[in-house]
């Protein structure tokens, strides 16, 4: 792929065509989301989606293990919003929450990601135990019904950017708000966005190997996502969260 930095758009060489024919090959054995999850599950749900990103960090082995050992309703329940909010202070629920995870082997981190689990249940749960805003928002947003598109692309977005605002991470003992990573994945997951990527290592790692594009934050996450919308979806019909859930789950088949 090769940027023009004058016009801001992405244009693909034959051999880019060619990799991106066998992912949409894949796209009828690969699990999506389905549209309006959020609106068909309750606050709970919205929850474990939330802290999940924060779990996920450094590696998703631990949520396989957890499955097999039939111990993941165990351990979502342990860590549930009305179970932290029985705490009647932070440091007591962030001790709990690390004991949890280090008892069900979860995750890596885990001292920062209790202290961010504690931070994302300020952020999200209101005095009544509800996800009231972050669901008014969703609703306000929702573009589920419409074609994708330029608008529905932008409202995506718009949910994606308050989310940033919201969604808090802990690194080496120190506050941060999420990047775009995370939301975009948090929204896929929940049936919202179908215009997002999330740049994990893994699909970082597509871009950079097959074709030589090193993503960038700052320059060119939107440019790649504004490709995908206007030239591989009307052309190949896999929107850029099927492209993300077909490599995250083809990954080993596609790349060499």
């Amino acid at each position: 792929m090769e940027f023009d930095r004058t016009t801001g758009k992405i244009s693909a060489s034959k051999r880019d065509w060619e990799f991106l024919r066998r992912v949409a090959a894949l796209k009828a054995q690969t699990p999506v989301p389905a549209l309006g999850l959020w609106r068909q599950n309750d606050d709970e749900f919205l929850w474990r989606k939330i802290v999940s990103q924060v779990y996920n960090r450094g590696g998703i082995g631990w949520f396989a293990a957890l499955k097999k050992k039939g111990l993941q309703d165990t351990f979502d329940a342990s860590v549930s919003a009305a179970k932290l909010r029985t705490f009647s202070s932070e440091a007591a629920c962030k001790d709990y929450v690390l004991r949890q995870m280090e008892s069900f082997h979860v995750g890596r981190f885990r001292e920062d990601n209790a202290r961010s689990v504690v931070a994302n249940l300020a952020s999200f749960v209101d005095a009544s135990g509800h996800l009231s805003q972050l669901r008014k928002q969703l609703d306000e947003l929702d573009c589920t019904a419409e074609p994708i598109g330029p608008k529905v692309q932008a409202r995506e977005r718009e949910a994606r950017k308050s989310m940033m605002g919201c969604l808090v991470f802990y690194q080496k003992g120190k506050k941060h708000y999420a990047k775009r990573k995370p939301p975009s994945d948090f929204l896929i997951n929940i049936g919202f966005a179908r215009t997002l990527i999330p740049f994990d290592s893994r699909m970082k790692s597509v871009f950079e190997g097959m074709f030589a594009v090193k993503v960038s934050e700052e320059t060119n996450y939107e440019l790649i996502e504004n490709f995908f919308l206007s030239e591989v979806y009307p052309a190949l019909h896999i929107s850029p969260s099927e492209f993300d859930r077909i490599v995250f789950h083809h990954y080993k088949k596609l790349v060499p």
